[in-house]
């Protein structure tokens, strides 16, 4: 398992760049790189409540809440966000 998240993490600045060229010349809003890199973020959250037996799960969870909590929290005071 953890060599799957080395080698994902290895290939993080080639998913970057292809998003990065998809976004520029393709006029998408949305590229396969930020799936991909979604889908990691989803699977790697899922990890740290589900498998791992570290010192730090609880401390980590923790921060993971948190940082949710601000995100929507941004998103809901953000104005742009609410003028269509």
């Amino acid at each position: 398992m953890k060599k799957f998240i080395y080698c994902i993490f290895l290939l993080l600045p080639f998913i970057d760049l292809t998003s990065s060229i998809m976004t520029r010349f393709l006029d998408l809003s949305l590229s396969l790189g930020s799936i991909l890199k979604g889908l990691f973020l989803i699977f790697l959250v899922m990890y740290l409540f589900i498998f791992t037996k570290s010192e730090y799960k609880k401390i980590s969870v923790i921060f993971v809440i948190i940082t949710i909590i601000f995100s929507l929290l941004y998103l809901i005071t953000k104005p742009i966000f609410w003028n269509f």
